[in-house]
């Protein structure tokens, strides 16, 4: 699966490469190596075998499912090029299927795997690891065949340690259910520890916050990544009520009702640091962003609104008792 041109650059840069400071600090190694001391856990679907117990790249486990159910905090799983989908095997509704994080484990992507003259090359568009909310494989264009996708493709709860997830894709969630179901068709948060980097969100959706994610009572850094079509109601992209960061993100061409990229009901800080919103739509308020919540404050650092469209207020910004800083 190729990367959609709109993915390549950003101001003629990479935005894969951009990388903040601050998260390689907290994440420790460099891209291409192992993100944390401990296990690594292999994962290629197309692992030749015989054996399959994760220890390199022929013998990886051939499910994500698998490596998490066997990873412990420290842990780092390394993941091949493909397109993986969680296994909704024996549950009532297939839909509630979602690869369920781990405390403090670190998920990375974008590696050529097994049968490349080197396995461990780490190339992130060449090698894209697509997580995939499609379990029939029969999306089409404008969202559909997507009344069997999950709710969620990734969720992370109750995570106490700095949980990574780093250079993924995740795509084709529908999180058109109630309560829960209703919010995060990408990713799904609540009281987790999380760090995302170059991770690019592309057409989810949701019908109450958050099309590509949803941050519940979270502590979340997003850096390097993108949020491309992602369709909500409180939040075309991210929908949150706890503190957020973004450094060096892109948000393009998401639609909302409130807030075409982020919607925020929150009390707190957040910052966002070279961060860029084009072409974001709202039907009523805050073509980019809308903020609502006392004694809060939007610290915008660097950042670029172009072409962002509210149908009542707030092209870029709409503020409802929020102390801006742009």
């Amino acid at each position: 699966m190729r990367i959609p041109e709109f993915r390549r650059s950003r101001n003629g840069k990479n935005i894969w490469a951009r990388l903040s400071s601050v998260t390689a600090l907290l994440v420790g190694l460099s891209a291409g190596a192992p993100l944390r001391a401990g296990s690594v856990f292999h994962v290629d679907g197309n692992a030749t075998g015989p054996v399959h117990d994760g220890s390199d790249w022929c013998s990886a486990l051939v499910t994500v499912e698998a490596a998490l159910a066997t990873a412990v905090a420290g842990d780092t799983i390394l993941v091949a090029d493909g397109l993986y989908s969680p296994d909704p095997t024996g549950l009532v509704d297939p839909r509630e299927a979602t690869f369920e994080l781990v405390d403090g484990v670190t998920i990375a992507g974008g590696y050529a795997g097994c049968g490349a003259a080197n396995p461990d090359e780490h190339d992130l568009i060449a090698y894209e690891t697509v997580l995939s909310g499609d379990l029939n494989g029969d999306d089409g264009p404008e969202v559909a065949n997507t009344g069997e996708n999950c709710y969620h493709v990734v969720t992370g709860r109750g995570l106490n340690q700095a949980t990574v997830l780093d250079g993924l894709t995740i795509t084709a969630g529908n999180a058109d259910g109630t309560y829960e179901h209703g919010s995060g068709g990408g990713l799904f948060i609540q009281n987790a520890l999380m760090i995302l980097r170059d991770v690019h969100f592309l057409s989810n959706q949701a019908n109450s916050w958050g099309g590509a994610a949803k941050v519940r009572d979270g502590d979340v850094a997003f850096t390097g990544c993108s949020f491309i079509g992602n369709r909500g109601i409180s939040g075309g992209a991210v929908g949150a009520d706890s503190e957020v960061d973004f450094v060096d993100c892109l948000f393009r061409q998401n639609s909302a009702v409130h807030g075409g990229a982020i919607r925020v009901d929150a009390y707190g800080q957040w910052v966002l640091t070279n961060c860029t919103f084009e072409e974001n739509v709202a039907d009523e308020a805050g073509g980019a962003i809308c903020l609502y919540g006392g004694a809060s404050e939007l610290i915008a650092i660097g950042c670029v609104f172009a072409v962002n469209v509210a149908g009542e207020s707030g092209g870029a910004v709409y503020c409802d008792g929020w102390n801006p800083q742009v």
